[in-house]
């Protein structure tokens, strides 16, 4: 499939620019992380990776942003991000109760994540900052049952500054 995509980005004024997004990818390998205690996903490398064919269908993501830039003035830029992400064919591990062993080793499931992303930036001169702040929520259903991702961050602070030393 050839991942279709829009981009348009508008200046409303010498200080504003807005942007929208829209696009859809196509993944034909993906991996799966094996269920049970031990498996932590930052500190593991036995991951099964498998290809989309028969039983494993091809994975389809698609997303859309709003974005919005101002600066206050001239070393300061505002931006606000929107997006809504939509995934099908994403495979998981099985979440049922059974024994590991009578599980199959995965199921299909899709996952719905949006969010908003909020960010003040000093740019320029000696020393530069930037604080953000962001909002995500990320579900991962499969059949009737869903659950909260292991990727999903609902809220997160990042404040950075640097100095130049010259």
């Amino acid at each position: 499939h050839a991942p279709p995509r829009i981009a348009v980005r508008a200046r409303m004024t010498d200080a504003t620019w807005v942007a929208f997004a829209v696009g859809r990818t196509y993944q034909y390998a993906q991996n799966v992380t094996p269920v049970g205690l031990g498996n932590d996903v930052v500190a593991m490398s036995n991951l099964f990776w498998v290809l989309s064919g028969d039983s494993v269908p091809a994975l389809r993501s698609t997303i859309g942003t709003i974005g919005l830039e101002h600066w206050l003035n001239r070393n300061v830029l505002f931006s606000a991000t929107l997006y809504d992400r939509s995934v099908r064919g994403m495979i998981v591990p099985e979440p049922g109760p059974q024994w590991l062993m009578d599980r199959p080793l995965f199921t299909v499931a899709s996952n719905r994540a949006h969010g908003a992303d909020f960010t003040l930036r000093k740019l320029g001169g000696n020393v530069t900052t930037a604080v953000s702040s962001s909002y995500g929520d990320s579900e991962i259903r499969v059949g009737d049952v869903g659950y909260p991702s292991p990727w999903s961050r609902r809220h997160s602070f990042d404040a950075t500054t640097t100095i130049s030393a010259s």
